[in-house]
């Protein structure tokens, strides 16, 4: 979809921004209106087209006025009315739809994969040992849990999430995984690693969402009163979708379009951020995991326009390795110097 080459390309302008003024702040005081105005633009994309975007931008720009402030940066009061204006525009935005518009929000049991899927395993796996007060339990949380032993995919959250009930609490489904998980550990463990191992693992691709949606290959959908009208013709269309699939599903060039190489350099990042104790790398990196974990907590398991983003900031991420692996030979040069002097 069109939202997801924005947002990726506004999560990448938002990481590059935020390097922008870290590194800008360590080399001079100086107010960066400019770095700031890009920075809101980016942070406020991020929220508008994806909801899950202020989880991202909100923790990362706190941390940012706080690393600012203690840096004694003339950048942070412009930084702070900057974030209370884009408050103010992301809630104003949300009232006008909700109440205006009477768009409703997505139930909560969306974001209910990472408890959903090692339930449905252990269900499927012990069945016939699950106790009187874990079955009320289940009755409490599903509509029909028996349709999830026929539907149920390790690698989709949907067919659990369908049977769900809508009144079900985020605490009714806590308190049924963990009696759940509980009682049958390696159930859920099986059911946990099925749902997100295709963000560690390089040798596999997620069979569940296509890369490149039906529409884009087969013709425009009637949506309501709208129909999509493209550009290009079919036969344009279907040279620039098979160049893709070969970026997607052929080895060697998948290997570097998985879901597995951004989620390996952020931990690389991580280990070596924390043994330099940067803090400034800690900000840098922040906008990454958390991206990362939302990705876990989704539907799907791998799905490539969850992990795009991140993907989008690869070569951004090699480049912090570099320069904080630089950083650190450079102060363990110094101190060989030191103690030889």
């Amino acid at each position: 979809m069109m939202k997801d080459g924005l947002y990726a390309s506004s999560f990448a302008l938002f990481s590059s921004t935020l390097l922008a003024l870290v590194m800008v702040t360590k080399r001079q005081k100086n107010n960066n209106v400019g770095l700031i105005v890009l920075f809101f633009i980016s942070a406020f994309f991020l929220c508008f087209i994806r909801h899950n975007g202020i989880f991202v931008v909100v923790p990362t720009a706190l941390f940012l006025i706080g690393y600012l402030g203690l840096q004694k940066s003339k950048s942070c009061k412009p930084l702070v009315m900057s974030f209370c204006l884009l408050l103010f525009l992301v809630l104003s935005s949300n009232y006008y739809l909700k109440n205006v518009l009477h768009v409703k929000p997505s139930p909560t049991r969306e974001t209910f994969a990472l408890l959903g899927q090692p339930i449905a395993k252990a269900w499927m796996e012990n069945k016939h040992s699950f106790d009187a007060s874990m079955l009320k339990e289940m009755e409490k949380v599903f509509y029909d849990s028996e349709k999830i032993l026929t539907d149920y995919n390790p690698q989709l959250y949907d067919p659990v999430k369908h049977q769900i009930r809508k009144e079900a609490s985020p605490k009714d489904v806590a308190q049924l995984a963990f009696k759940v998980c509980k009682q049958f550990p390696k159930s859920c463990i099986k059911g946990l690693i099925s749902h997100s191992y295709l963000y560690f693992y390089p040798f596999a691709n997620n069979n569940v969402m296509a890369p490149f949606y039906w529409w884009i290959e087969t013709g425009a959908p009637n949506i309501g009163k709208f129909k999509l009208q493209y550009t290009f013709s079919s036969r344009w269309r279907e040279r620039v979708t098979n160049y893709g699939y070969i970026w997607v599903e052929k080895m060697p060039f998948s290997f570097v379009t998985r879901p597995y190489l951004p989620t390996y350099l952020a931990i690389l990042l991580g280990v070596l951020i924390i043994f330099r104790r940067s803090a400034a790398g800690m900000i840098l990196v922040l906008p990454i995991f958390l991206t990362l974990t939302l990705n876990i907590l989704s539907p799907v398991n791998g799905d490539f326009r969850y992990q795009l983003p991140l993907l989008a900031v690869v070569p951004m991420m090699i480049l912090w390795l570099v320069m904080f692996g630089q950083e650190g030979s450079t102060k363990v040069q110094k101190k060989i110097l030191l103690t030889r002097a």
